[in-house]
């Protein structure tokens, strides 16, 4: 154990194959909904326009509902 009480890790690295899993979105609103935790598409709006965020793109108004928010609700 170090002074700050972290734990030292000895492990040596395996490596993979190369692999990539991408999904394709067909609403991006809806995506970054779902990366920023299911936050309303009004605080992404805002987000965007007092550019809180880099690399946010400009989304359009969203076309899917989330189904796991109307179950959450």
């Amino acid at each position: 154990m170090t002074i700050n009480k972290m734990f030292v890790l000895i492990a040596k690295a395996q490596v993979k194959d190369a692999s990539c899993y991408h999904a394709p979105a067909q609403d991006l609103s809806h995506l970054w909904h779902c990366r920023y935790g299911h936050l309303s598409h009004k605080a992404l709006r805002t987000l965007q326009y007092k550019k809180m965020v880099r690399g946010l793109p400009q989304l359009p108004e969203s076309t899917t509902e989330c189904t796991a928010c109307i179950m959450g609700k």
